[in-house]
Order: structure tokens, then C-alpha cells, then sequence
């Protein structure tokens, strides 16, 4: 018979769980390669342009999906 001993249930779920993590690790630097740089100040005239400069004005709805804009 041989040496080896049978994997325990915590062996094996840590074991998946590191890899799993390892995956999305990697898979978050992908997709943050390839998403294009943007300069800060062109991110906050979009955050001004969204937020900021709108203004609710007598309970209507303002935003990106407002029919009224």
C-alpha cells in the first residue's frame, strides 16, 4: 500500500480557494490593462457633469435615465 494519506475536506477547499483567488487576481490585472487610461480632470468633469452640476429641481427626476435632461 502506498504512503499517501487521504485529503481532509479543509485541505481540499483551502486548497480550491487559493486557486481561485490566484484566478481572479489574475483576471482583474487583465482587465484593468485593458481598459484605456483616462486623466484625472477628464473624471471629474464627468463626476461634475453627472452629480454635481445637476440640480433636482420640485421632485423631478434627473440623471441618466431622466426622459428630461
Amino acid at each position: 500500500m502506498s504512503n499517501m494519506k487521504p485529503l481532509r475536506l479543509h485541505q481540499v477547499t483551502s486548497s480550491l480557494k487559493q486557486s481561485c483567488e490566484k484566478f481572479m487576481v489574475l483576471r482583474a490585472s487583465k482587465v484593468r490593462g485593458q481598459t484605456p487610461k483616462v486623466a484625472k480632470q477628464d473624471k471629474r468633469m464627468q463626476h461634475n457633469c453627472r452629480f454635481v452640476t445637476a440640480m433636482v429641481g420640485f421632485g423631478k427626476k434627473r440623471g441618466r435615465n431622466s426622459s428630461e435632461k
